[in-house]
C-alpha cells in the first residue's frame, strides 16, 4: 500500500469520511463516490467494501469494472463471493479468526492484509499457494 498527499481542499471534494470507511448510503452514491477518488487519485490503488455489493446493481458494476473488493470479516467474504466477484479481485484484512484467513487462503482471494505474526503463521501453514500478503504496520 502506497500513501499518496492530498491536495488542499481534495477531501471536501471526494467526500471523504474520517478513517475512511463511509456507510454506503446507496448504490448510486457508493459508485458516484468510487468514481470521484479514482479520479482524484489515479496513482492509488481503490477497493469498494463488501457490505455495497448488497445492493445488485452495485455488485454488477463491480463485477463490469473488475474493481477489488476489501473485507475484515467472513460474512463479508460470504457476500463478495456470494455477489459473483471473482475470488483474486478480493482484499481480506485477517482478524485474529485462524479459520476466516486459512478460508480466505483456500478460495483463492488476491491480498491478505496482516498484522501480526500469529496471523502471518497462519498463511504459511496452509497448503494452498499463498496470495500477495501486505503487512499493516499501523498496529506494529
Amino acid at each position: 500500500m502506497i500513501a499518496v498527499p492530498i491536495r488542499a481542499g481534495m477531501a471536501a471534494h471526494l467526500h471523504l469520511a474520517a478513517a475512511g470507511r463511509a456507510a454506503v448510503a446507496d448504490d448510486v452514491s457508493a459508485v458516484q463516490r468510487y468514481d470521484r477518488c479514482r479520479r482524484a487519485l489515479r496513482v492509488g490503488a481503490m477497493s469498494m467494501p463488501a457490505d455495497a455489493l448488497k445492493a445488485p446493481s452495485v455488485a454488477a458494476w463491480v463485477r463490469r469494472r473488475g474493481v477489488t473488493v476489501h473485507t475484515a470479516s467472513a460474512g463479508g467474504l460470504a457476500i463478495a463471493l456470494n455477489a459473483g466477484i471473482a475470488p483474486a479481485r478480493i482484499t481480506v484484512h485477517c482478524n485474529d479468526e485462524a479459520a476466516y484467513t486459512r478460508y480466505g487462503v483456500q478460495v483463492g482471494v488476491g491480498r491478505l492484509v496482516i498484522r501480526s505474526q500469529d496471523q502471518l503463521d497462519t498463511i504459511t501453514d496452509c497448503p494452498q499457494s499463498t496470495p500477495r500478503v501486505l503487512i499493516d504496520l499501523s498496529v506494529c
